[in-house]
């Protein structure tokens, strides 16, 4: 049994998460049950809600890519919009719109991990 210790907490009121640490990570497993920097890093991507208000303290962790959508929402060009007619449930995005990587978004966090 692994020992996971860190935990995703999404923000109150807010579309991201904090990553808070409780222990450290081992160089080699002895009992198959240590956190190897492997475990951790697959943990750490797969956690997303990547933004401006968190990278850096994401890369301050050590880690040596960073992976975000940078994801923003904008209106699709259809003109004719028939609302007796559905196109399919789309979660939180309306089927009018169109979720896309934001360029804005990508330089503020590309410029935030410059050295």
């Amino acid at each position: 049994m692994k020992r996971k210790f860190w935990n995703w907490v999404k923000n109150e009121g807010e579309d991201t998460r904090t990553l808070y640490l409780t222990g450290e990570i081992s160089d080699e497993t002895w009992f198959g049950d240590e956190v190897t920097p492997k475990i951790f890093k697959d943990e750490l991507m797969a956690g997303s809600g990547v933004n401006p208000s968190n990278v850096r303290q994401l890369a301050a962790t050590g880690v040596d890519a960073v992976h975000f959508s940078a994801r923003s929402v904008r209106p699709g060009g259809m003109v004719f919009r028939n609302p007796h007619v559905s196109m399919g449930d789309c979660g939180d995005v309306s089927e009018y719109d169109l979720l896309c990587a934001d360029e804005r978004l990508i330089r503020q966090i590309l410029t935030l991990l410059e050295p």
